[in-house]
């Protein structure tokens, strides 16, 4: 029995329809395989529920870090910058930023169309910024911490980034940035005056002694020396708010010292006072030093010295003028005449004689015996001739001057 043939349809391709045509055998024929035609094929539009394209953002994350290596008790800044590769915009983008352990929280500043939380100024946490929608391109924040004074080692930071937009390369979205913490120092230097210069056997001599700290990082642990000259004996020391200050008793001898636990940038001011021996002469020498326990980056300034010129005690007169012009004569005996003021005449007569004429145009004579004669201020007119060549001093002093003398006599500052 014979079978006609049939034509079936396909379910259609993607975009297409075919025809097929053959001989269907009966069931009892199953075993036999069928003939198919493919009779024609029809291209149709796109299924619109079989196209689509995937929406993807690109996203990155770097940061850099100044100053590196950053001093204890210094500032660290991060520049962290966000960049968004494409294609596509992306959707609620987010930077996170753990502060890294020895430090707190300064200041974040971020570009426009990001919403910045940042942990309160001086303590730790996380800073993080959120966007909308974050455009292709870059983004850039700039995050500084303070770093603790007692740091050390170094310090790591990670920022992330993310958004709920696919990313292609994740291993992108993470940035880590080590900064080796350096050794702190506080530059310190001391510096010292004297008054009077020169001073007089047996009177005061004041010294002002200036500490400085010109950083970067405040001092620890400082000390401050003075040891008492010689020739001299301790009368005070007076020292700034926060030092302790130990000294020797006064009329003693020794070293003075000050301490305090920290020393920031600045100054401090010192003013030790000493009695310089009655019986002195020469000069006095005093020296001062500075110390601490952090490094000094320049110790050539850590020490100081002064040396003040003693001058002779002033004399004990035995013939006194006024301030008023006078005429004073002296005995046969050793005298010291001392004319205060005014244009004197001065007359030792005998004996080894001391004559200061004092301020004014004075006349002096020393007479006979060994003299020593000091014109002292004003243009003065000075005799130290006698009958002995050679055992007397003169001297003009400040102004014009006419001294005679014999010519072995001893002549200072006269013309």
């Amino acid at each position: 029995m014979r079978h006609w043939v049939r034509r079936a349809a396909l379910p259609a391709l993607v975009g297409m329809s075919a025809s097929l045509a053959g001989p269907v055998l009966p069931s009892a024929a199953a075993a036999v395989s069928p003939d198919i035609v493919i009779n024609q094929v029809h291209e149709g539009a796109p299924n619109p529920r079989n196209s689509g394209s995937v929406v993807e953002a690109d996203l990155a994350v770097d940061k850099g870090d100044s100053d590196d290596p950053v001093l204890p008790g210094g500032n660290l800044t991060y520049t962290i910058t966000v960049t968004n590769n494409g294609p596509d915009v992306a959707e609620d983008a987010e930077l996170t930023d753990t502060l890294p352990a020895g430090t707190t929280f300064v200041s974040l500043s971020s570009p426009a169309g990001w919403t910045a939380t940042t942990p309160p100024v001086g303590t730790t946490g996380t800073v993080s910024a959120t966007a909308d929608s974050l455009a292709v391109g870059t983004a850039t924040f700039t995050l500084v911490v303070a770093v603790d004074a007692a740091a050390t080692g170094q310090l790591s930071n990670t920022a992330k980034v993310a958004s709920a937009t696919a990313d292609p390369d994740p291993d992108s979205n993470t940035s880590t940035e080590t900064t080796q913490i350096g050794q702190p120092s506080a530059n310190l230097a001391i510096r010292k005056t004297d008054a009077p210069d020169p001073v007089t056997a047996g009177g005061l001599l004041t010294y002002t002694i200036e500490v400085g700290n010109s950083g970067p990082n405040a001092a620890q642990n400082v000390v401050f020396t003075d040891d008492i000259p010689a020739n001299t004996t301790f009368v005070s020391f007076s020292s700034p708010a926060g030092w302790t200050a130990s000294t020797p008793p006064v009329g003693g001898t020794g070293t003075v010292t000050a301490t305090r636990s920290s020393l920031a940038t600045g100054t401090a001011t010192f003013t030790l006072v000493v009695t310089v021996n009655p019986a002195a002469t020469g000069m006095i020498t005093n020296s001062s030093g500075i110390t601490s326990a952090t490094h000094d980056p320049n110790t050539a300034d850590n020490a100081d010295s002064e040396d003040t010129r003693i001058a002779p005690a002033g004399p004990v007169c035995t013939i006194t003028g006024t301030q008023r012009s006078d005429v004073l004569n002296g005995t046969p005996g050793n005298d010291v005449i001392c004319g205060l003021g005014g244009s004197d005449i001065i007359n030792g007569l005998g004996g080894d004689d001391t004559i200061y004429g004092g301020p004014g145009r004075d006349f002096v004579s020393g007479g006979n015996g060994s003299d020593t004669v000091y014109g002292e201020d004003g243009d003065d007119i000075l005799s130290v001739g006698d009958r002995v060549r050679g055992n007397d001093t003169v001297d003009g002093g400040p102004g014009f001057d006419l001294c005679g003398a014999d010519p072995l006599d001893g002549v200072l500052s006269c013309p």
